[in-house]
């Protein structure tokens, strides 16, 4: 057994334990299910069985002995449906030891018993007038069982412990491999630094001013965050960071937000680039107007310190500068040109930290640029909707192109 899937049992035994309360339930509801099914639904049910020998062999009796008239007739007899007589009673010949058997069955022993002593009653009679049978005798009588022949409590009972054990274990993978709770131990186990974790905070999408938390748990987590990022062992204090989603809607924005408010308080003058242009909402986030931006400053011929100041705008919150998106369409190429390291050359001895919003690097590729040319990315992780392959794709590539990962951040953590 190789490593990952030694692995994997450790995690699933560490989530049952966790989970253990809830296993517990499932197993009691289980227990309960298969009593209600076998004390209740599961009504006992009794047979009768009678074997007669015949002086005929036509083929035509094997249908006949189940022929509607004999149930009718049946059914009158014993003043009950005929739809009764049908479910209860199988009737079989076999031709070549001319053998009649006849099974009854009902939830009342006494009423399996009537109906198959009528049967036989009616099927001697219609056997002598159709076919001419002489001997109806019969070699097993029937009797009145006194025990169900589907009643099996101990088996029914155990059919749904076990159905109980397997929905457990299979709730348990299904942890392992989807919930939330493992990705942390993806993060590690991929030998990425965490960074910390964000908490899932109700925010309507349409109100940009929501993008900047002022809830206290948030807050804390950001600065813990911050501080891993600033205290990184391999890339301490990097003066630009990347920051970068697996997909849309991971919540970089946000976290990007966040940072720029949390370095600004400490004193930090911080620029944020808004290179995400599938929302390009960093301007309206800081309450900036604004006319022309990145795509401006990358689509001219000439970056210098002149060209960038003229882009850049200060924000109403102290110590911080927004590079919006800007306004002129480009070829996403531009992105991953020289021109990119020279704004970061520029900006980086301006500004004591510079934060680019980047796109999702699994699906934009304008974020390679930025990727090889800042001092450190950090990775936005969903909590339980990123998957781990796409933590290690987006790894690979920033490393790929030169770049270097500070640690992963779990977003909308519960």
């Amino acid at each position: 057994m190789n490593n990952e899937q030694e692995l994997d049992i450790r995690q699933i035994i560490k989530t049952m334990i966790k989970r253990r309360t809830i296993l517990l339930y499932i197993m009691i509801a289980s227990l309960i299910l298969g009593v209600i099914y076998t004390f209740i639904i599961n009504r006992p049910k009794y047979q009768s069985t009678s074997k007669i020998l015949i002086d005929k062999n036509a083929a035509s009796i094997a249908e006949y002995v189940n022929s509607n008239d004999i149930i009718t007739e049946v059914a009158i007899g014993l003043n009950i449906s005929k739809n009764r007589v049908q479910g209860a009673v199988i009737a079989e010949f076999d031709a070549k030891t001319m053998v009649i058997t006849i099974t009854s069955s009902s939830t009342s022993n006494q009423e399996a018993y009537d109906i198959i002593m009528k049967y036989n009653e009616v099927l001697k009679s219609k056997l002598e007038t159709t076919y001419g049978v002489k001997v109806y005798t019969p070699i097993e009588q029937a009797q009145v069982s006194n025990s169900a022949y589907n009643v099996t409590y101990m088996k029914d009972l155990l059919m749904f412990l076990v159905g109980g054990v397997v929905v457990c274990g299979v709730y348990s993978i299904y942890l392992v491999m989807f919930s939330g709770d493992n990705i942390y131990s993806a993060i590690e186990n991929s030998k990425t630094t965490f960074l910390g974790k964000v908490d899932k905070e109700e925010k309507a999408k349409t109100k940009v001013k929501s993008y900047i938390s002022k809830n206290e748990i948030t807050i804390a987590q950001v600065k813990r965050i911050m501080t891993s990022i600033e205290l990184n062992k391999r890339l301490t204090r990097p003066k630009s960071i990347l920051v970068t989603g697996t997909n849309y809607e991971v919540g970089s924005t946000y976290l990007v937000s966040n940072l720029a408010i949390r370095y600004s308080k400490i004193g930090k003058k911080v620029l944020v680039i808004d290179s995400n242009f599938e929302k390009g909402i960093l301007n309206k986030i800081f309450n900036i107007k604004t006319e022309k931006g990145l795509t401006d400053l990358v689509a001219s011929k000439q970056i210098n310190m002149e060209s960038i100041a003229k882009v850049i705008k200060q924000s109403p919150i102290n110590n911080i500068y927004v590079l919006p998106s800007g306004e002129e369409a480009i070829d996403e190429e531009l992105l991953i040109s020289e021109k990119v390291s020279e704004i970061i050359k520029i900006v980086t001895d301006q500004f004591d930290v510079v934060i680019i919003d980047g796109e999702p690097i699994l699906k934009q590729i304008t974020s390679y640029g930025w990727a090889s040319s800042v001092n450190a990315t950090v990775i936005v992780a969903e909590y339980a909707k990123t998957r781990i392959e796409d933590i290690v794709k987006a790894k690979h590539i920033i490393t790929d192109v030169n770049g270097k990962v500070s640690g992963v951040v779990v977003n909308k953590a519960e």
